[in-house]
């Protein structure tokens, strides 16, 4: 399985940019030393979708986990490509015994060398499957990149959807003031009963629970972000737009990691048949006859019998993993395509009703609560008039907030799921 060129070094530019530097071409992470892509966020301050991703790119410790993953799975290249080390043997024979025997003067002394030789391509079978799972791991990152990426998204849609909901129920609390002063005032001149003024200090209590409510909720979607952008505290509030983002086409890296676990499992599947066939063991040394004081070569091979263990077992397990790894890659391909249809479906859903909201209902709820207003003052409307306008402009509010972050949420999923990222797209 051969990588995308442009997925090839993904882990050096990620840990370059993990340790605030820039890679040029052809060059190694410390190549050149640039300033970080951006400090942390100070407390208080304002948070865009941007900043958010490039805080993620530069702190997630998932980023750190990929790139180790890397890391390991060169090493272990490595080591798959290495020789049998040879063993030193020293044998010691006729001493100890009776008569010319009883010490060492007549002993032989064996000194040499044993040397495993590998046969069957054992040793290439092992260096493609390094090279199968240092492709896995290098797809593996940039699916964690892209992860990583819908998962900002999502988070930060839902934050700045939260913090909207927030604002709105404080103009809603204010709203809600201004109309308990107004129904006193004519409750106090006699234009209204006092179960009306007991209606508008209730309204008003409701306002300030949900709030409490939807500040405590701006809070936990705060600290979700926080966790996965690796930045510790919440005091930011998230600005700007939830779905404007530039993205890159990284060829959808779930198939990618699929086809490279069925490369992976192919070469398995070679190593074990590999196993199949006995490795010899070479033998070389020289021999003292100290009770002649003379000396000679000798030489061996010994060589394992296969009459119980032709690793039969571990073949066919080896091919179970080969159709289950091609099963897996048909059922990653058809979630994807019902992931990417149920997504584009949620989009236009909520674009609709985002659109909806934004030009007519919130408009004219906005509009009528005005009327209503002002006629409940002149005595044109009723109390229950402008009690219906209040509430239906929160709800306009809320449901244009939530649409927003439902459309922001399904184009962060489609767009997971097409591989598109919004992270730039690195090359070696």
């Amino acid at each position: 399985m051969i990588l995308p060129r442009r997925w090839v070094g993904a882990a050096p530019v990620v840990l370059a940019l993990l340790c605030g530097t820039t890679v040029a071409a052809g060059k190694s992470p410390d190549a050149a030393a640039v300033p970080a892509l951006i400090a942390p966020v100070p407390a208080g301050t304002t948070l865009t979708l941007d900043a958010a991703l490039q805080l993620a790119l530069q702190q997630a410790p998932v980023i750190r986990a990929g790139a180790a993953g890397v890391e390991a799975e060169q090493g272990r290249l490595k080591q798959a490509g290495l020789l049998p080390n040879p063993q030193i043997q020293i044998d010691i024979e006729d001493f100890g015994g009776s008569g010319p025997y009883s010490g060492t003067g007549a002993a032989q002394v064996t000194t040499g060398l044993a040397m495993p030789l590998e046969l069957g391509g054992k040793r290439g079978a092992r260096v493609a499957l390094g090279r199968q799972n240092l492709a896995s791991a290098q797809a593996g990152q940039v699916l964690l990149l892209a992860d990583l990426g819908r998962e900002v998204r999502v988070r930060f849609a839902s934050a700045l959807a939260a913090t909207e909901i927030a604002a709105l129920s404080r103009k809603e609390l204010e709203t809600a003031r201004e109309i308990e002063r107004t129904v006193g005032l004519l409750v106090d001149g006699g234009r209204e009963p006092p179960l009306r003024l007991v209606t508008a200090r209730t309204e008003r209590a409701r306002a300030e629970s949900a709030l409490a409510d939807a500040e405590a909720r701006a809070a936990v979607e705060r600290a979700a972000l926080s966790a996965i952008i690796g930045y510790t505290g919440t005091a930011f509030v998230p600005v700007g737009e939830s779905h404007a983002v530039q993205l890159t086409d990284v060829g959808r890296p779930d198939l990618v990691v699929a086809d490279t676990r069925v490369a992976a499992a192919e070469a398995t599947l070679r190593l074990e048949r590999s196993q199949r066939i006995p490795d010899p063991t070479l033998n070389f040394g020289v021999r003292q006859y100290r009770g002649e004081g003379e000396s000679a070569l000798v030489a061996g091979v010994s060589l394992p019998f296969p009459l119980f263990n032709r690793n039969g077992g571990n073949i066919a397990a080896a091919r179970a993993e080969v159709r289950r790894a091609e099963a897996e890659r048909d059922a990653t391909r058809l979630a994807l395509d019902a992931r990417t249809t149920s997504a584009d479906a949620e989009v236009q859903a909520a674009s609709a009703r985002a659109r909806m909201l934004e030009t007519e209902i919130l408009p004219g709820a906005t509009e009528a609560l005005r009327i209503s207003r002002a006629g409940y003052t002149a005595g044109r409307f009723s109390y229950l008039d402008l009690l219906a306008a209040q509430r239906a402009v929160a709800e306009a509010g809320r449901g244009l907030a939530e649409a927003r972050r439902d459309r922001a949420i399904a184009e962060a999923e489609r767009d997971r799921a097409l591989g598109r990222t919004p992270f730039p797209e690195s090359n070696s």
